[in-house]
C-alpha cells in the first residue's frame, strides 16, 4: 500500500509545519541539528565493549522513537498546497543511526565543522517512506569515554525544543538498562504502524490562536506592500540581499563561552534586568553597528524564536493526553525587535569617539538588552492573542510566498534561538551523562542574514553557532561579526 494513499494520511500539516515544508521543497532551508556530548559508563567504554555500546544506543533510540510519534511518520505531498503526515508500517533504524570516527586531523574543530556542514546541507530523501531525521554518533580514538550524538532533523518533524526533548529522552533511556528493547523492534526494524495513536496535533489545534482584524490587515499590508515602500524601511537588512539563485551552502561559525564567564554574564544580566538571549541581541547590535556603515545599515531589525509551549495548556479537551512540554512537535513562533537609527547612531558615535570603545558603549548595550527582554516578556504575556500563527492559515501557497518575499529587501539582520540549558544528569555516578550541547542550523535563504543558535548544559560552557546562507554577503564579514559578539561577551563577562 503506497504511503500517500488517503488511508495512510494522519492529518494535514499545520500552519508552521506547512511553512517549513515549503522551505524544504524550495531548498531554502534543509536541516537543523542539536549535538550533545555524552559521557559513557565505564562498562561500555573501550574496544572490548563496542558491540554492547552499539546495542545500548540502538535500544535507547528505539525506545525514544516509540515514545515520540513525530519520529515514526513520513511526510507526503511536500511542495503542494496540502502536505500531509502519513503512517508507515515500519522503519529501519539502520537508516537513522550512523556511527562515524573522527580524529584523523590535528585540527579537531575544523574536522568537526567540515563534517557538520556536510550533514546540515544534505537533504533527507524519500520523506514519504523514511522519517526525515537521523542521528550520527561520533567517536574519537583520543576520547574513548565520550560520544558526540548529532541529532539532525527536518523542521516538519519538530522544533528546537523538541530536539532537547529527544536528547533528554535518549539520556533517560540509556540510563535505564533494565528497560527491555520495545517489542516492536526486530533486529533494526521497528514496527511503527501505530503512530496515529497520540500523534500530536498542530500547534493551532493545541490551543486557539486569535488575531484582531486590525492586526490581520497589518500583516496583509506587510506581505503585499509595494517595493518602493519597503526600500525606505531603515531597519531592514538591505546590506544582505536575498540570493535565492545561488546553490544552497551553509556558512558556520562556532563560539564557546567558558562556564566562569557564563556565570558572570548571568549575574550581570540579573543586575541589569536582562537575560542571556536579550544580551546576545544587544552584543549583536554593537557588533553589527561597528562592522556596517551608516549608509549600509541605518538601523536594524532582529528576531527571536519563542517556545510557545509555555502558553499552551496541557490536557486540552480534544487531546487529554497531550503534555506540550514532553512532546516533539512544532510549537514555536517568533517576534521581532527594532533598533532605531537614533540608537544605532548613538552607539556608532560612542564606538568612534572613545579609545576604550566597549566601556564607552557598555551602558547602551545593557539598556538594549533590558529592552529586548521586556519585549520578549510582553510577547509571551500576549500569548495566543494577536499572534501571527492565526494569520498564517490565510497563506495558501508558501512557495509562492517565498518567491514574492525575494522581491523585497531582507527584513532581519540577525535572529537568536536559545534552547537554554539542558539537564545533563549527574556526572559523579558511573552513568550516562551529557556535558556539552550546541545547536546549528543550515543557512536559511528566506530569513535573517545571520542566525545564532544558543545552547548549553547546566553549569557548563555556552555554545553559540552562527549560521548563514553563503553568497548573500562576504563570509569574512560573518566571521568579523561573530568576532565582535565573542569579544563583547568576554568583555561583559570579565571578572572585575
Amino acid at each position: 500500500m503506497a504511503a500517500t494513499q488517503d488511508t495512510n494520511v494522519i492529518r494535514r500539516l499545520g500552519v508552521m509545519e506547512a511553512y517549513h515544508a515549503g522551505l524544504h521543497a524550495g531548498r531554502y532551508l534543509i536541516n537543523n541539528s542539536l549535538t550533545c556530548r555524552y559521557q559513557i559508563p565505564s562498562h561500555l567504554a573501550g574496544p572490548d565493549a563496542a558491540d554492547k555500546l552499539r546495542q545500548a544506543m540502538l535500544t535507547a533510540v528505539a525506545l525514544t522513537v516509540m515514545e515520540q510519534p513525530s519520529l515514526q511518520v513520513g511526510t507526503a505531498r511536500i511542495g503542494t498546497k496540502k502536505p500531509v503526515y502519513v503512517v508507515l508500517q515500519s522503519m529501519d533504524l539502520s537508516n537513522h543511526i550512523e556511527w562515524r570516527t573522527l580524529g584523523f586531523s590535528d585540527d579537531h574543530e575544523q574536522e568537526f565543522l567540515d563534517f557538520l556542514l556536510q550533514a546540515l546541507d544534505t537533504q533527507f530523501l524519500n520523506p514519504d517512506t523514511c522519517p526525515p531525521w537521523r542521528i550520527i554518533v561520533l567517536q574519537r580514538p583520543s576520547s574513548p569515554t565520550t560520544l558526540e550524538v548529532v541529532f539532525l532533523w527536518d523542521h516538519v518533524t519538530t522544533d528546537g525544543m523538541g530536539a532537547t526533548i529527544f536528547h533528554h529522552t535518549l539520556l533517560h533511556n540509556l540510563n535505564d538498562p533494565s528497560a527491555p528493547a520495545p517489542s516492536q523492534l526486530a533486529g533494526t526494524v521497528l514496527d511503527v504502524s501505530g503512530s496515529r495513536h497520540h500523534f500530536p496535533p498542530a500547534m493551532e489545534k493545541m490551543v486557539k490562536y486569535k488575531i484582531a482584524t486590525r492586526h490581520l490587515l497589518a500583516e496583509v499590508y506587510n506581505e503585499y506592500r509595494p517595493k518602493s515602500s519597503t526600500s525606505k524601511l531603515l531597519t531592514h537588512a538591505s546590506w544582505a540581499p536575498f540570493r535565492p539563485d545561488l546553490p544552497f551552502k551553509t556558512g558556520l561559525r562556532l563560539l564557546n563561552i567558558d562556564d566562569a564567564t557564563v556565570g558572570n554574564l548571568l549575574r550581570s544580566c540579573r543586575t541589569h534586568g536582562a537575560s542571556i538571549t536579550a544580551l546576545i541581541h544587544a552584543v549583536c547590535l554593537a557588533s553589527f553597528t561597528a562592522e556596517l556603515s551608516q549608509q549600509q545599515a541605518p538601523g536594524f531589525r532582529a528576531g527571536t524564536a519563542i517556545n510557545m509551549r509555555q502558553v499552551t495548556p496541557p490536557h486540552p479537551a480534544k487531546h487529554p493526553w497531550l503534555e506540550p512540554n514532553k512532546v516533539m512537535a512544532n510549537v514555536v513562533c517568533s517576534t521581532t525587535h527594532n533598533f532605531a537609527p537614533a540608537l544605532v547612531d548613538q552607539i556608532r558615535g560612542r564606538l568612534a569617539a572613545k579609545l576604550d570603545e566597549k566601556a564607552a558603549a557598555e551602558d547602551l548595550v545593557w539598556s538594549a538588552a533590558a529592552t529586548v527582554k521586556k519585549e520578549m516578556a510582553a510577547y509571551v504575556k500576549t500569548g495566543v492573542r494577536d499572534n501571527i500563527i492565526a494569520a498564517m492559515k490565510y497563506q495558501p501557497d508558501w512557495l509562492a510566498h517565498f518567491k514574492d518575499l525575494f522581491k523585497q529587501p531582507r527584513e532581519l539582520s540577525w535572529l537568536v534561538t536559545n534552547l537554554g540549558a539542558l539537564d545533563g544528569g549527574d556526572e559523579a555516578d558511573d552513568r550516562w551523562s551529557m556535558d556539552k550541547a550546541f545547536m546549528a542550523l543550515s543557512g536559511n535563504k528566506t530569513s535573517a542574514a545571520l542566525e545564532l543558535a544558543v545552547a548549553s548544559t547546566k553549569g557548563k560552557e555556552l555554545c553559540i553557532a552562527a549560521c548563514w546562507p553563503t553568497g548573500a554577503y562576504d563570509d569574512a564579514l560573518a566571521h568579523r561579526l561573530m568576532d565582535g559578539v565573542r569579544d563583547w561577551l568576554m568583555y561583559l563577562g570579565r571578572t572585575v
